[in-house]
């Protein structure tokens, strides 16, 4: 389920946490974005303010070619280079989150900033699609195999 937020993109997943990073990263590689870095938030409360964190991972991908295309648009662009996820556990589904940058191309009045954005939000809505399709194809996999097992 899409959830729209103004500062946000936002869904969430039955699909375990683990395994929708790995999917997530999966999607964006082929893509051609790279991974750039991976932070468990969870880990790094409980290490530095000792306090017990919902299990929760930043992940930080960039695409040559789309850093290529916001700096040519504005020297300023580079809050466009990376895209930005969260996914944290929440129950018994995996909320996922990313970066809405049409807000920010909203803000600064620049066509090529929105459109630009428009191209990012595009992709970021297809990464998410790709998600609940796996989701999907998960359950109908289980709802199978458990017709399957019934006497």
């Amino acid at each position: 389920m899409a959830l729209n937020r103004e500062f946000a993109l936002c869904f969430q997943t039955k699909l375990p946490l683990e395994q929708s990073l790995a999917l997530l990263q999966k999607f964006l590689c082929a893509e051609g974005f790279r991974i750039a870095s991976e932070l468990w938030v969870d880990e790094e409360i409980q290490r530095h303010l000792g306090l017990r964190w919902p299990r929760s991972v930043i992940l930080v991908a960039w695409n040559p070619f789309v850093a290529y295309q916001s700096l040519l648009t504005d020297p300023d662009a580079g809050i466009f280079i990376p895209l930005h996820f969260t996914l944290t556990e929440n129950g018994a589904y995996t909320a996922v989150a990313a970066t809405n940058y049409t807000l920010f191309a909203r803000l600064s009045g620049r066509m090529g900033l929105q459109l630009l954005a428009r191209e990012l939000m595009g992709k970021i809505r297809q990464f998410f699609g790709q998600l609940a399709a796996r989701e999907e194809s998960a359950s109908s996999k289980s709802v199978h195999a458990a017709t399957r097992e019934a006497p």
